[in-house]
């Protein structure tokens, strides 16, 4: 599923939109409870700061 797709079906099922909040990093996005709590987070990291092998982008 794309992250476009997730954005799409959240705004329908819960009325919420993402949120770009980093001007560092235009790309990741927070999607927040109506009391204003995150309840997800999209961005771009290292393989390696995850645990997994390599450097890649995931």
């Amino acid at each position: 599923m794309k992250t476009e797709e997730i954005f799409e079906y959240v705004q329908k099922q819960y009325g919420t939109v993402p949120e770009y909040l980093w001007s560092k990093s235009p790309d990741s996005a927070v999607l927040r409870h109506k009391n204003g709590k995150w309840y997800a987070v999209f961005m771009t990291v290292e393989k390696s700061k995850l645990g997994l092998e390599g450097n890649e982008l995931v």
